[in-house]
């Protein structure tokens, strides 16, 4: 009927429907936006920023300059940076890292999380040698539970690592067997059984 109306038009009713349909696809992009917006906001909101960001991932998907996602997924990001920098002004070394690898997980190019984890993980093996080396002097010296203590710091920077149990072993064995030499049975017991 258009192009009757419009001869100097051709394929104007054509346009028309096609214009139409983007409309209602778009209306219909907007609406599923919309309610993956919803469900990663009450995601976050609960304490499951994970989910929340698969959500929004998912619009990402759909519209990749969403700059309100791109917004929140980095204000996640710098939420878990900054973390990962508390923990390492406390010397909590593993505990940064694992920050710093959820900033990755959610931003693979960030090179100042990358940089982070590469210092964290030198200065936690420095501090794993310079207890456990205080540590063989202490034992060395027959201070066992002195030994003990030092190794027992290494091994929280280090919980995998066998040989400072070793070593923790053959102190408290060692300690044991110098209370029991000076009759402190009791103590050399506590010392076998720790």
């Amino acid at each position: 009927e258009l192009e009757s109306r419009y001869p100097s038009y051709p394929g104007v009713t054509e346009q028309l429907e096609k214009a139409g349909e983007k409309l209602k696809t778009g209306a219909q992009t907007k609406e599923i936006i919309g309610k993956y917006m919803e469900e990663g906001e009450k995601e976050y909101e609960s304490g499951n920023p994970q989910a929340a960001i698969e959500k929004w991932h998912k619009i990402l998907n759909m519209d990749t300059d969403n700059k309100e996602v791109l917004s929140r997924i980095g204000a996640i990001v710098d939420k878990y940076f900054k973390k990962g920098m508390e923990f390492l002004e406390k010397s909590m070394y593993l505990k940064a890292i694992e920050e710093w690898k959820k900033v990755l997980e959610l931003d693979a190019s960030n090179e100042k999380a990358r940089f982070y984890i590469a210092e964290a993980q030198k200065q936690n093996e420095e501090n794993i040698n310079k207890y456990f080396n205080k540590g063989i002097q202490e034992y060395n010296n027959g201070s066992y539970g002195k030994a003990v203590e030092l190794w027992k710091k290494a091994y929280e920077r280090a919980p995998d690592n066998k040989d400072l149990k070793e070593y923790m072993l053959k102190a408290y064995i060692a300690s044991g067997i110098l209370q029991y030499r000076q009759d402190n049975i009791g103590d050399s017991i506590k010392s076998w059984e720790a």
